[in-house]
């Protein structure tokens, strides 16, 4: 049966995903690289889906981070969601300062980035929902997750299940010795207060004009 032109491509990133979910990567390339013969156009989704699958199409200049932490979207209010919700401003702010340094390190070094950002709501039930999700992504590298320090459960539950399939982990503004003592695949984000001061003060000289 013939696909109507206008779906053709939905179509197209419905049968990758889920052929390379059952390990079927190489035909869902072969359907990518004749759907581009017959002047089909490539999307973000296939460029990045495809991109880091096992046995498909990766290449150096491309990289898949995963990023995981406590947004807390489901407590945005207000008509248009406004209202920042207190428990995900932290988390908010990080990834507002990370994607901007993605951005800035894509247009600097050419190579191109993959976000898949998550909501690990800081529990550790919806975490164990949401890594099923990232294991598909195919990361080569996982960021998370702000949890408070006296309460470090949702990081240790990545940091565990990162270390069994051997992709870093870096964590931010949380230093506990204790997530890298016994890890290969885990590390610590956390400026000294040295190097916060040259950070400081190089935005002000930057920024600010001072």
């Amino acid at each position: 049966a013939q696909v109507d032109p206008q779906y053709k491509t939905l179509v197209l990133e419905a049968l990758a995903y889920q052929l390379v979910l059952n390990t079927q990567t190489q035909e869902a390339q072969t359907y990518v690289e004749q759907y581009q013969r017959e002047g089909g156009q490539m999307t973000t989704f296939l460029e990045g889906y495809l991109s880091t699958a096992p046995g498909g199409l990766k290449e150096d200049d491309t990289y898949r981070i995963g990023v995981m932490l406590p947004l807390q979207l489901q407590e945005f209010t207000g008509s248009f969601g406004d209202k920042i919700p207190v428990g995900g401003k932290d988390a908010l702010d990080f990834f507002e300062g990370f994607d901007l340094a993605i951005k800035e390190f894509e247009s600097v070094s050419g190579k191109k980035v993959f976000l898949k950002v998550l909501d690990t709501r800081g529990d550790t039930f919806e975490v164990k929902y949401r890594l099923r999700s990232m294991e598909v992504f195919y990361p080569d590298m996982i960021i998370g997750a702000l949890d408070r320090a006296s309460k470090p459960d949702v990081t240790r539950m990545i940091a565990s299940w990162t270390e069994e399939k051997q992709i870093p982990l870096m964590i931010p503004r949380l230093p506990f010795q204790e997530f890298i003592e016994s890890s290969n695949h885990t590390f610590l984000a956390h400026p000294s207060i040295y190097t916060q001061g040259a950070m400081m003060a190089q935005f002000a000289y930057d920024s600010l004009n001072v």
